[in-house]
């Protein structure tokens, strides 16, 4: 087995951050399988990868500090000289974080403090509930004990796939990856699941080095660009979507 590196303040970050959560983490589990050197930092991009392998979510912003209520702590914060820290605590003048490097030590940091040496990005991850009754009471859920569980975390799975998609086409050589939030459809259900899958897209698209956004489909396109209900774009959609796309080609 390949000897991880302990100087990665990213897998540093994220075995600390599991850990304040009561969820057990190591190098080894997070990064088995990504496409990923250890010779080499872990990248933001393949983190989500990595905190699924554990059953955690991932989510990562720039929003402001002020705007995560406490309920959402703790989060991984990534310093402007590339640490990481785990804020814990937040409140108007004091910080509590962990610091990675000190194997999950804490200190108060002042808040201003904290503020001047954050990049910007912040990483949200949260423990995904997997529940199993197959030892328990009898589920009153009929639903096929492989397919229920899917259906139900399909977002989970969509994520998983669409950032493993791009970062193995990443590590085949591909320069640069421009990813579309798919058609709008008509208002309900279906149109939900749109606005979750353009958030995902937009989000991995912001937050990602080597991924850029391409023309946002979803706005793009209006009711006249489709017959009727249909998910598929007439002739004037599609050929609105090529335009839009040849200008984002050309401005790369």
């Amino acid at each position: 087995m390949i000897e991880l590196r302990r100087s990665d303040s990213l897998l540093d970050g994220l075995i600390e951050l599991c850990r304040a959560q009561g969820v057990s983490a190591s190098a080894v589990r997070l990064t088995d399988g990504l496409p990923w050197s250890p010779d080499t930092p872990l990248p933001d991009d393949l983190a989500a990868l990595a905190l699924r392998r554990i059953n955690m979510s991932c989510r990562i912003s720039r929003e402001p500090l002020s705007s995560f209520p406490s309920h959402t702590l703790p989060i991984l914060v990534v310093l402007k000289d590339g640490g990481t820290v785990v804020l814990e605590k937040l409140s108007e003048r004091e910080a509590t974080v962990i610091l990675p490097e000190a194997d999950g030590g804490r200190v108060v940091w002042a808040r201003d403090e904290l503020e001047a040496r954050r990049a910007g990005r912040v990483l949200i991850s949260k423990p995904i509930d997997i529940v199993s009754d197959r030892l328990d009471e009898p589920n009153p859920d009929r639903r096929h004990w492989i397919l229920g569980p899917l259906l139900d975390n399909l977002s989970i799975y969509r994520d998983v796939v669409i950032a493993s998609f791009v970062a193995n086409l990443l590590a085949d050589g591909a320069g640069t990856v421009m990813l579309l939030p798919p058609p709008p459809q008509c208002p309900g259900a279906s149109m939900d699941l749109v606005l979750l899958y353009r958030d995902e897209i937009l989000d991995l698209c912001t937050t990602t080095a080597g991924v850029v956004c391409g023309p946002d489909v979803t706005t793009l396109l209006g009711p006249a660009d489709f017959d009727g209900c249909d998910v598929h774009p007439d002739a004037s959609g599609h050929e609105a979507i090529a335009d839009a796309l040849v200008d984002a080609l050309q401005a790369l």
